[in-house]
């Protein structure tokens, strides 16, 4: 069984304001008791924070006993990065303006949701915006433009920020989860959860 991750990405943080937003993020999971305040080698090969005493309170309640000793560390991440499915594809992805779904898996397209061309876009604009271009990405529907981090993804879903927070083999987060960092942060938050299309 390989390894999983989940994350959570702040789409608003600027490169100027990373740093700081970081420590404040680090700061707020000792806290509240997610995490332990020393790095080690936990986070599969790069220093990240260990489950704290409190660290149920991330997860989905619906969780049974789960077991520090079994989930790697927490990674806290600043720079200019791209946060994606951790097992599958991206996609399928809705146009935040018109709301038509791209790459929707049907008994017949289930091979080839990858293929779509719009899908295809938006994998694009990650890439340029981790190498310092834009991330706006033009709709095959209705023509519109949009900031790949405004579409709306199903099962893979795709962001790019420059302050993230990536959970190695962790239980499922809360759906809340990111919503409590958003509000401590004061900035909209993305997460890899499937939203509603």
């Amino acid at each position: 069984m390989g390894d999983y991750f989940q994350w959570i990405v702040d789409v608003e943080a600027t490169e100027v304001q990373a740093a700081e937003v970081a420590d404040r993020l680090r700061r707020w999971l000792v806290e509240r008791g997610v995490i332990v305040p020393e790095e080690t080698l936990c986070a599969i090969s790069s220093p990240g924070h260990r489950p704290g005493p409190n660290f149920l309170a991330a997860l989905d309640e619906s969780e049974v006993d789960p077991n520090p000793d079994h989930m790697d560390g927490v990674e806290i991440q600043v720079g200019r990065r791209l946060f994606y499915p951790g097992q599958g594809e991206v996609g399928p992805a809705e146009c935040p303006a018109c709301d038509h779904t791209f790459g929707e898996l049907t008994f017949e397209t289930f091979d080839q949701w990858g293929d779509d061309p719009q899908i295809g876009e938006l994998v694009a604009a990650a890439g340029r915006w981790v190498e310092g271009g834009s991330a706006e990405v033009r709709c095959r529907e209705c023509g519109s433009s949009a900031h790949l981090n405004d579409w709306r993804w199903g099962y893979g879903a795709m962001a790019v920020g420059h302050v993230g927070i990536t959970f190695w083999n962790w239980p499922p987060l809360a759906e809340g989860f990111a919503h409590a960092v958003s509000n401590e942060l004061g900035h909209r938050m993305r997460d890899g959860l499937p939203q509603k299309l």
